[in-house]
Formats: structure tokens, sequence, C-alpha cells
């Protein structure tokens, strides 16, 4: 059994990045920030990696999630980071599945 939340998709970063940003919104949640974290990693410790853009949110309940997109091996993965509110995780499921739609 798994709990991940994640999907893969052979669409763009950027087309599933705007995929996840549009599910949010339709389902409910406000985009509180957008990290690049290859850009992160690379400027503050010189580490590379495939690119990975974290989308922070929250719910007008105050209920977070976050969201990772990301390249794994030419791949686009959407993926659920940290735990899930279980109020919240059918609509975070959704908002997964939408980057591969």
């Amino acid at each position: 059994m798994s709990y991940a939340i994640s999907s893969v998709t052979p669409l763009t970063l950027q087309t599933a990045l705007g995929r996840v940003r549009e599910a949010l919104a339709a389902e409910g949640f406000d985009v509180l920030s957008e990290v690049d974290v290859q850009a992160m990693l690379r400027e503050q410790r010189g580490i590379e990696i495939e690119p990975e853009i974290l989308v922070e949110a929250c719910n007008s309940y105050g209920t977070p999630c976050s969201i990772a997109v990301r390249l794994d091996d030419g791949e686009t993965v959407a993926e659920a980071i940290g735990l899930v509110d279980h109020a919240i995780r059918d609509r975070v499921a959704r908002v997964v599945a939408a980057a591969a739609a």
C-alpha cells in the first residue's frame, strides 16, 4: 500500500506546473509561494539537481498543502509533499492528477 499522492506525465514541467496552479485554484486553494528548489540548492549549497518547483498553498480554512513538480530522469512528476490532512486528501489527489491530464 502506498500513501504517496503522485502522478507521472509526459507533459513538460512548465505545462504540468500550470495545470497544478489551475487545479489548486479550482479546489479552493491559494498559492502562497513557489520555490525553485534547483536554483535555491545551486545558489546556497552548490548542489545540482534536476528542475523542481515546490508550490505551497492553503485553503480558506488555513489547511496547507505542498505540491512538488519536478523532472525525474526525463519524466515530469507531480506529488504531494509531507503530510496531507485527511480532510483535503481527495482534493490534493485531484490537483496532482490534473498535472498529468
